[in-house]
C-alpha cells in the first residue's frame, strides 16, 4: 500500500484532504516516507517563494506539521513569467485597500466577507486580463526550463478555489 499525502493540502481541505485522516495515517504508516523534494513543474523564483513562506516557525496553526524545502529540478529551474523583459517575483501578495469606512470607535471598518470576495475576485481578473493582453503585444512572456520564450496563454493559468461554488 503506498499513502501520498501533504498535509499543507489536507488543512486547506484541497480535493477532498482531511488534516486528521493524514495525521492518523502518517503516525500508522510503516517504514521510512519517501519525500518528493524536487519540482518538475515550477521554477526556482516559485519555490524560492513557497520555501520562504512555509519555512517559517509560524506557518501553520496545526503544531507539528513542518515544511521542507522543495528545489526546481534542472529542466524547470529557469522557468518564469516574463513581463516587460524582466522576471516576475515567484509570488505577490496583494492587500485589499482600507474599505475608507469608519466606525463609531474611530477605527478603520473592516471589509465584509462578500464585499472583500468581490473585490478580490475583480483584482485577479483584471491581472490575468492585463497579463493576456500584454502577451497579445508581446510583452507578457513564459520562460520555459530551456531558455525558449513564448507568449503566455490561458492554459498557464490557474486559479486555485475553496470550491467549485467559488470558480463558477
Amino acid at each position: 500500500l503506498v499513502l501520498v499525502g501533504d498535509p499543507k493540502q489536507a488543512i486547506y481541505g484541497f480535493r477532498g484532504g482531511d488534516i486528521a485522516a493524514w495525521w492518523m495515517a502518517k503516525h500508522e504508516a510503516q517504514g521510512e516516507p519517501l519525500r518528493l523534494d524536487e519540482s518538475q513543474r515550477a521554477g526556482a523564483g516559485v519555490n524560492a517563494a513557497v520555501n520562504a513562506l512555509f519555512s517559517r516557525a509560524d506557518a501553520f496553526v496545526e503544531p507539528g506539521i513542518t515544511h521542507e524545502d522543495v528545489h526546481a529540478a534542472p529542466r524547470v529551474a529557469e522557468r518564469a513569467l516574463r513581463v516587460d523583459g524582466a522576471s516576475a517575483p515567484g509570488l505577490q501578495i496583494w492587500q485589499l485597500p482600507p474599505t475608507g469606512i469608519t466606525n463609531k470607535d474611530g477605527s478603520a471598518r473592516a471589509w465584509y466577507k462578500g464585499d472583500a470576495q468581490s473585490h478580490i475576485e475583480a483584482a485577479c481578473v483584471a491581472q490575468i486580463v492585463a497579463w493576456l493582453e500584454g502577451a497579445l503585444q508581446g510583452g507578457v512572456l513564459l520562460r520555459e526550463g530551456d531558455d525558449g520564450t513564448r507568449a503566455l496563454c490561458p492554459r498557464d493559468i490557474a486559479v486555485l478555489v475553496n470550491s467549485n461554488r467559488e470558480a463558477a
